[in-house]
């Protein structure tokens, strides 16, 4: 999970984590990372609108809404962040993980 991957392979449980850890310097102060190997971006994943485009374009559209993401991500961190600064009033609710986050 996004809560233990982190103290899996500091104690040596794996070897390795192949998955969406995103490399700050809080992170690797506890862990190494290898060179980038792929590159990835955070986006919204939404419904269509009538003319097949995003129902929602940017982050400023989620002012209120109901937004899920994943617990101990780096996006959860970021999205309740901006919502606190910006006082958006969205229902961030933070699923176990990523599976959970698509129920």
């Amino acid at each position: 999970t996004s809560q233990t991957r982190i103290p899996l392979v500091q104690n040596g449980t794996v070897d390795i984590e192949c998955g969406s850890t995103t490399n700050n310097a809080e992170r690797a102060q506890q862990v190494a990372f290898t060179t980038n190997i792929f590159e990835i971006g955070t986006r919204l994943l939404v419904k269509k609108d009538k003319e097949g485009k995003p129902s929602y374009a940017d982050f400023a559209d989620l002012k209120g809404k109901n937004v899920v993401t994943t617990a101990g991500t780096t996006s959860e961190r970021i999205i309740k962040a901006m919502n606190a600064d910006k006082q958006m009033g969205m229902n961030v609710i933070s699923a176990k993980d990523h599976g959970e986050s698509f129920q």
